[in-house]
C-alpha cells in the first residue's frame, strides 16, 4: 500500500511550519512552571559526573540557600560539599550505599573477595552524553563488567539524594512531607532531549511526582546563581555582570563535561541566552585519566587491574589523594608532588620480577618520576601535563565563542572542576585582555543557582536552539535543490523526492523560554488510511535539504485518526520549543480531537 512506501504526505507550499512566539500561546507551561502554591521549599538535585549533591531554600525566604552537609570520605581526610556519585547494590540489586560509604564499603568488600555479589557503580552520568541512542531499557556496566539496566541504576542514585534531603528537612520542620518540596533535577545543556528525558523517567521512579519535577539547564542555572550574587561577581576591574546589557561566557567545568553558553542581562529580573550552548567531554575527569594513564605506562595494565581486583581500597586511596593534589597545582610551582604508593602496587610490581624503581626507571616517565620510600615524587612539569588535554578543549571552545562574540570582556568559571587553581592561572594567561571571574565556592554554583531556578522560572527569557529539527518527507522534486539520488516516481509518474528535510525550526533560532510553539499540517494520502507517521530527526546544520547521515533520528510518531470520520483528515502538530524539555501535540483539525498531547523519546 502506498502509506508503507510513503511515511507523510505534506504539501511543501502549503504546510511550511508556522512559529507562534506569542506568550498567551504557552499559558499551560507557564502556569505549571511559575506556581509554587502548595509548595514549602524548593529543593535542586545536582547529579553530577564525579560528585552529585542537594540544597535547598523555604519560599518564604529564597535566597537563603542551604546546601547538604559536608561528606567525608571514611579512608582518607577527604572532605568536599558533595558526594561522589558511587552506587553500590547488593546481589539482588537492592540498594546497599551511595557516595563515600559506597566507595569504602566496597572496598571492604573487595578485601574479602565478596565482589561478585555486589555491583558497582561510578561516573556513569556520562553514558547519557556519549551514547548517541537513549533508549529507556539500555544497560550499564559496572565496575566489573556486569549490567544492570541503566534506569535502575540513575533512580536508585537519585532515590538516595531525595531521601537524605528530606530526612535533612524533617529535622528543620518535623511536619514536612515530599508533597511539600518542589524538585529541580540539574542536567547540561548539550544533552539530547532523549537524554533528558530519561533523567526525569529516572526521577519519576526514584519517587518524585511528575507534577513537582522540573529541570534546569546547569550553564543558566550557574548564570542566575552569579546574577542574583553581583557582589562577588565583581573583579579587580571593576567588570560586574550586575547591569543590564552585561555579556559574558558561563563556562561551567565540571568533572564530566565542561558546557560553555553565552548570557546577557536583559533586565533586572532576567537574562537571556545569546549563543546555543556547546561542550565537550573535558572536564576533571580527562586530568585523572591521564593520572592512571601515567601508573599503568609504569607498572602495566595488567597490574592496575590486579590492584583494583586485589586491593581496591589502596586503588580508591589513590584516585582520593590525587583528588586533593590537583586542586593545588600552580602553574610557577617548581616543587615536586609526592603521592603514597600503595604497598600492595609494591608488592604486585615486585611479583611481577621489577620492584617499583625498575619500573619508574624503564618508563617513558624515568626524567619526571621518582621513587623515594613509599612516596611517588612527580615532577612539577609532569603533574601539570596530566592537565593539558582537558585544558587545550576548554580553551579551544573559548577561542571559537570569542571569534563570534570578540567584545565579550567576562568569562565565569563555575563547576567542580573550576576550582582547580591551574585551570584557573592558564584560563588568565589565555585571555589576558578577559575579566576570568570565579565565584566563591564555583562548585556550588548550578546546584544553588538551579534553587534560584526553582523559585522564579521566568528570569531565564529565551534561549537558542542548540539543533535543527525536521521531518522526514517525500515533496515534489525540485531541479537544483534536491540531490538526482533522492529522486524517484510516484504511481502517477512523478518526480519525488524521496527523504526530504521538511524543516520544523532552525539551529540557533531565538525561542521563548516559556514556549515557542511551531504548527505543521499533515494528512494521511487517501480517506481510508487510519495513521499518519511522522519521523522526527534533528541536526546541527541550519539548512538541510534531505535526511543524510548528519541527521540523528529522535523519534517515529505514529499517529491515529478517529474511526469515526470518513474523509480525508488534515492533522495539526504543535511542537514546543524553548521549555528545559520538548513537547508536542497532536490535533484532528476539523474535530479538534486531541490524538496525543506528548512525545516519548524513549525506545
Amino acid at each position: 500500500m502506498i502509506k508503507d512506501k510513503v511515511n507523510r504526505c505534506l504539501k511543501a507550499e502549503e504546510d511550511l511550519p508556522v512559529i507562534n512566539m506569542a506568550k498567551q500561546g504557552t499559558t499551560s507551561h507557564r502556569k505549571s512552571d511559575i506556581q509554587r502554591g502548595g509548595f514549602l521549599v524548593v529543593a535542586a538535585i545536582d547529579f553530577g559526573t564525579t560528585y552529585s549533591g542537594y540544597a535547598y531554600s523555604f519560599v518564604h525566604n529564597p535566597m537563603d540557600i542551604q546546601s547538604s552537609h559536608t561528606w567525608y570520605a571514611g579512608t582518607s581526610g577527604l572532605a568536599s560539599m558533595k558526594t561522589p556519585t558511587c552506587l553500590l547494590l547488593k546481589s539482588d540489586e537492592s540498594f546497599d550505599s551511595f557516595g563515600y560509604e559506597a566507595e569504602d564499603n566496597f572496598a571492604d568488600i573487595v578485601a574479602n573477595n565478596l565482589q561478585g555479589d555486589y555491583f558497582y557503580f561510578t561516573r556513569f552520568k556520562m553514558d547519557l552524553y556519549r551514547k548517541k541512542t537513549v533508549t529507556r531499557g539500555m544497560e550499564i556496566q559496572d565496575i566489573n563488567d556486569k549490567v544492570l539496566p541503566a534506569l535502575r541504576v540513575f533512580s536508585l542514585s537519585i532515590e538516595y539524594l531525595k531521601t537524605h534531603l528530606l530526612r535533612t528537612l524533617k529535622d528543620r520542620i518535623l511536619t514536612i512531607t515530599i508533597s511539600d518540596v518542589k524538585f529541580i533535577l540539574t542536567v547540561p545543556a548539550i544533552w539530547t532531549d532523549a537524554a533528558k528525558q530519561f533523567m526525569r523517567e529516572a526521577a519519576i521512579e526514584a519517587g518524585i511526582d511528575s507534577g513537582q519535577l522540573f529541570l534546569a539547564l546547569e550553564p543558566e542555572a550557574a548564570s542566575l546563581y552569579c546574577r542574583t550574587f553581583p557582589m562577588e561577581m565583581i573583579n579587580e576591574d571593576g567588570l560586574s555582570i550586575a547591569y543590564k546589557g552585561s555579556q559574558y561566557i558561563i563556562a561551567d567545568i565540571g568533572g564530566g563535561t565542561a558546557d560553555f553558553s553565552v548570557h546577557e542581562i536583559e533586565s533586572k529580573t532576567t537574562i537571556m541566552e545569546l549563543h546555543k550552548a556547546t561542550g565537550g567531554d573535558y572536564g576533571g575527569e580527562l586530568v585523572n585519566e591521564e593520572y592512571v594513564q601515567m601508573f599503568q605506562t609504569v607498572f602495566g595494565v595488567d597490574a592496575l587491574h590486579q590492584l583494583k581486583r586485589e586491593d581496591l581500597e589502596d586503588y580508591i586511596t589513590l584516585l582520593r589523594e590525587f583528588e586533593t593534589k590537583k586542586r593545588t597545582v600552580k602553574l610557577q610551582s617548581t616543587s615536586s608532588y609526592n603521592v603514597r604508593i600503595p604497598a600492595s602496587l609494591a608488592e604486585i610490581s615486585k611479583s611481577r620480577g621489577r620492584n617499583l624503581k625498575e619500573a619508574i626507571n624503564s618508563s617513558e616517565y624515568e626524567r619526571f618520576v621518582s621513587i623515594a620510600r613509599d612516596k611517588l615524587k612527580i615532577d612539577a612539569l609532569q603533574m601539570q601535563s596530566f592537565f593539558d588535554k582537558s585544558i587545550r578543549g576548554i580553551v579551544h571552545h573559548i577561542k571559537e565563542i570569542l571569534n563570534k562574540f570578540p567584545n565579550i570582556r567576562i568569562i565565569i568559571v563555575v563547576g567542580g572542576f573550576g576550582e582547580c587553581i591551574l585551570l584557573q592561572e592558564k584560563l588568565k594567561t589565555f585571555f589576558q585582555k578577559k575579566s576570568i571571574i570565579i565565584p566563591e565556592h564555583c562548585s556550588l554554583a548550578v546546584l544553588k543557582g538551579a534553587v534560584l531556578y526553582g523559585h522564579f522560572p521566568l528570569s531565564i527569557s529565551s534561549r537558542l536552539m542548540r539543533y535543527t529539527y525536521g521531518v522526514h518527507a517525500n515533496l515534489n522534486f525540485v531541479h537544483g535543490l534536491h540531490p538526482e539520488t533522492h529522486k524517484f516516481l510516484d504511481e502517477d509518474s512523478k518526480e519525488k523526492c524521496r527523504g526530504a528535510f521538511v524543516k520544523i525550526i532552525s539551529s540557533g533560532s531565538r525561542v521563548l523560554a516559556t514556549g515557542t510553539t511551531v504548527k505543521l499540517k499533515g494528512h494521511p494520502l487517501s480517506k481510508h488510511d487510519t495513521s499518519v507517521t511522522t519521523k522526527i530527526y534533528y541536526t546541527e546544520k541550519e539548512n538541510p535539504v534531505v535526511v543524510d547521515d548528519s541527521c540523528v533520528f529522535l523519534k517515529a510518531i505514529t499517529l491515529p485518526f478517529p474511526k469515526h470520520v470518513h474523509e480525508k483528515r488534515i492533522c495539526e502538530e504543535v511542537y514546543t520549543f524553548g521549555l528545559t524539555e520538548l513537547k508536542y501535540k497532536a490535533t484532528i483539525l476539523d474535530t479538534k480531537e486531541v490524538i496525543t498531547d506528548s512525545i516519548d523519546l524513549l525506545d
